[in-house]
């Protein structure tokens, strides 16, 4: 059974550049449930994103609160933060985490919140 359901629009379309509409519609299994969800204060220090509840991480969905600043998701291994995603204001994010890493948030400047919701694989 698909517990879980997900359906977006991506278009673009900037002067002549109109390359056309991806659409996404689908749906997927939740093995367990559950989900960690919150909003988190940023600061220019990486910090892990709260998820202790989830015992094997799953969907992810982020959202960057601020109207000014800029928030770069990555994930700490060996000591470093190590980014692969940014999101600029107002911007959010659907991704499946792989299970085991430490998932974290960083603000480029101030303190942006970061809306997120980690669901259980």
């Amino acid at each position: 059974m698909n517990e879980i359901s997900f359906s977006a629009q991506f278009r673009v379309a900037n002067g002549n550049y109109q390359p056309g509409v991806w659409q996404i519609a689908d749906s997927y299994s939740q093995n367990t449930v559950g989900a960690a969800a919150g909003v988190m204060a940023t600061s220019t220090t990486a910090a892990t994103v709260p998820s202790s509840i989830v015992s094997t991480l799953g969907y992810c969905v982020v959202k960057n609160l601020d109207t000014t600043n800029n928030i770069d998701l990555g994930v700490f291994a060996s000591g470093t933060f190590t980014p692969f995603g940014k999101l600029k204001p107002g911007e959010q994010a659907v991704f499946r985490l792989y299970p085991g890493v430490v998932f974290q948030a960083k603000a480029e400047a101030g303190t942006p919140g970061l809306s997120y919701w980690i669901l259980q694989d």
